[in-house]
């Protein structure tokens, strides 16, 4: 009943957004997608590549895994697709992406007691776009509902 009822939230809030939502995806490797966001944000274009792979994945279904798609998401995000291909051929950014991913593993990090450290996955940050109010919410781990909707009420209080 929660996940129906949250994705019932998210299915009113996200056209507000412009965002729509599939639930029937499946999961695959995002690694080539996220070597082309480094890519792309060389190229001030990350946004642009972020958001033609969002609706492809989010609203579509398509696969992050499928070189076809992430190349079309390039074109649409007005790079340059031969470029992309010839990145991903040579393995362009793999240290770049470890280097970040390592980054993040150590912000997800939370003291558990006893001497042990656990990494919640998923993390959740939302930030705040109020210039004059900046602030962000970071969630760990398996997150109530309740948690997820009360980060997004303050940050939404922000924006007014």
């Amino acid at each position: 009943m929660a996940r129906q009822q949250g994705e019932a939230m998210l299915n009113r809030v996200g056209p507000m957004y412009g965002v729509k939502y599939s639930w029937d995806s499946r999961c695959s490797s995002a690694i080539d997608s996220l070597r082309l966001v480094l890519w792309a944000q060389s190229q001030g274009k990350n946004e642009e590549l972020m958001a033609a792979l969002g609706w492809r994945h989010f609203g579509e279904d398509q696969q992050l895994a499928d070189r076809q798609v992430l190349l079309a998401a390039v074109e649409e995000a007005g790079l340059d697709r031969q470029q992309a291909e010839q990145m991903l051929d040579r393995g362009g950014y793999n240290q770049e992406l470890a280097s970040v991913s390592a980054y993040w593993l150590g912000q997800t990090m939370v003291d558990a007691g006893g001497g042990m450290v656990v990494s919640g996955i998923p993390v959740l940050i939302f930030k705040s776009t109020n210039p004059k109010q900046r602030s962000q919410e970071k969630l760990h781990g398996s997150i109530p509902q309740h948690d997820i909707e009360a980060a997004l009420r303050r940050l939404e209080a922000l924006e007014r």
